[in-house]
């Protein structure tokens, strides 16, 4: 295939597949001739989401085709002298990607009907679930065992649209539906329409962080964050010892009834390769095959949340996520506390973490506190088991008094070996402005005594726009002195509508 020369949108020199019997695999109907139609037409582009049974069917073509003897896929490789040419590989199920499938089968199968994937095989419009950031390099099978996973631990049906550019775009009109304004393309409405967020899919190698428009998906997950409930979770397939694949994950918050412990044991497990790559991201190094792509790009990041902003966020949203991988490895540790320096320009609305009293002592308070995010995107800062201590409360107090936590609405601090002289610091807090919105704040399991304990109840007397709802300090060593300030605060301060008051084990 020497002369058959690579050029990006420019289809292979011919089929390779025989492609009405592809498209029987694929369960595309015949008309009345016996002639093959596609399933719909669909002229919206946001609304070509592929469900899990249509994922089942590229699976199914590409196991028949790895099948048969002396199948070959399309492939670009690079000469000698350093020019990309077609070439044609023979591939196994674990190695066939989006650039193969798309090449070999995509290209061929709707040539005729010069659609999309999505027309071809689906009945009608399917609306997004999810907007799936990738990129295609990744084995199709790792790509599904990741988006199985993702639909199981966010419980949404298999009937349920993700967006994938591969087989949403027309790959015979790629002019119109990639352009060098990011928000003209034809994904654009696909992501910023998907209902509850982007699920990113990362290959081991962390090749994601270097892709200028997978940067650009990110910043808009979090850009729309900020206006409304959408998420961002990553997923990465691990290849076990036994040849098969574990699906490990860094989500946005919690999942449904998922505690803190839970979440924290589960992205402990995260890729640290992946994570290290995440940590030296930058959306100004990353790559694009074509330059004004990037250039518009850039521009776009800057006039929004701005590059040292989405810079900031992505590499924080995985350090607190693999947090607990990181105390274990000392280079990755070292190279995340110099990432720690941006955070406070982070836009981060959750950091959960439980440390199970397994985190560098005093590394929470001294390393972690002093630079939280100071965006006021901070909702739910949960850090438990994290020895913390009366320093690492007090740190933690004048942070809370910043504009970082204007925001703030739940405050979970269980197991920390936080005594009077931090209650009494986190008192002070509840009585700024601050701590206007917080509605749930947990004390639980501490070393809190009758002074903090008093100095918790100034804080809630004397602060009338308080919103507390609840307030656990079970666990503690409170006693009759300390309970009777918090009754009467509650007492005094009628503006405040607690509805749930732990105080169970105790002193009282």
């Amino acid at each position: 295939n020497a002369g058959h020369v690579f050029k990006p949108g420019k289809p292979p020199p011919h089929p390779l597949v025989n492609v009405p019997e592809v498209l029987d695999l694929l369960g595309v109907r015949r008309d009345v001739d016996g002639r093959h139609v596609p399933g719909c037409r669909v002229e919206d582009v946001a609304r070509r989401a592929m469900t899990a049974k249509h994922m089942a069917l590229m699976s199914r073509v590409i196991e028949h085709l790895c099948a048969r003897e002396g199948q070959l896929w399309w492939s670009v490789g690079k000469g000698a002298d350093g020019v990309e040419r077609w070439v044609q590989v023979s591939l196994q199920v674990r190695e066939v990607n989006l650039y193969h499938f798309n090449s070999t089968v995509t290209v061929a199968v709707t040539a005729e009907f010069q659609c999309s994937f999505f027309e071809l095989v689906a009945d009608g419009p399917v609306d997004p679930e999810w907007y799936m950031s990738h990129t295609w390099g990744e084995p199709w099978c790792h790509t599904t065992a990741c988006l199985a996973q993702h639909r199981r631990d966010r419980r949404y049906g298999e009937d349920k649209g993700i967006w994938i550019c591969a087989t949403a775009n027309n790959q015979h009109e790629l002019a119109t539906a990639v352009t060098s304004d990011p928000t003209k393309s034809a994904f654009y409405p696909a992501m910023t329409g998907a209902a509850r967020g982007a699920v990113t899919v990362i290959g081991e190698s962390g090749m994601l962080f270097s892709r200028v428009w997978c940067a650009f998906e990110a910043h808009e997950a979090i850009a729309l964050g900020g206006e409304r409930p959408y998420l961002y979770d990553a997923l990465t397939p691990l290849a076990t010892t036994a040849g098969g694949i574990e699906v490990v994950r860094i989500y946005d918050g919690l999942l449904e009834n998922e505690s803190s412990f839970y979440k924290s044991r589960a992205e402990e497990k995260f890729s640290l390769k992946v994570v290290r790559a995440a940590l030296d991201s930058s959306i100004k190094d990353c790559a694009s095959a074509v330059p004004k792509d990037k250039e518009g790009i850039i521009a776009h990041v800057e006039g929004g949340k701005g590059t040292r902003e989405l810079d900031a966020t992505v590499r924080s949203r995985f350090l607190v996520g693999a947090i607990r991988a990181l105390w274990k490895d000392k280079g990755a540790l070292r190279q995340a506390e110099k990432t720690l320096a941006v955070m406070p320009e982070a836009s981060l609305s959750v950091i959960s973490i439980d440390a199970d009293n397994n985190a560098p002592t005093g590394w929470v308070g001294a390393k972690l506190v002093p630079h939280l995010p100071q965006t006021g995107t901070l909702v739910n800062l949960t850090l438990v088991s994290c020895g913390l201590g009366d320093s690492g409360a007090q740190a933690l107090a004048r942070f809370l008094k910043t504009k970082g936590a204007l925001n703030l609405r739940v405050l979970r601090l269980s197991s920390n070996k936080i005594g009077n002289a931090g209650a009494t610091a986190i008192g002070k807090y509840l009585e700024s402005e601050q701590a206007s919105q917080l509605e749930h704040l947990d004390l639980d399991d501490n070393e809190i005594g009758d002074v903090g304990a008093t100095a918790i109840g100034s804080g809630l007397q004397f602060n009338g726009a308080l919103k507390l709802k609840s307030l656990d300090l079970s666990r503690n060593e409170i006693g009759d002195v300390g309970a009777t300030a918090i009754g009467k605060a509650l007492e005094v301060n009628g503006a405040l509508k607690l509805e749930i008051l732990n105080l169970r084990n105790n002193k009282i």
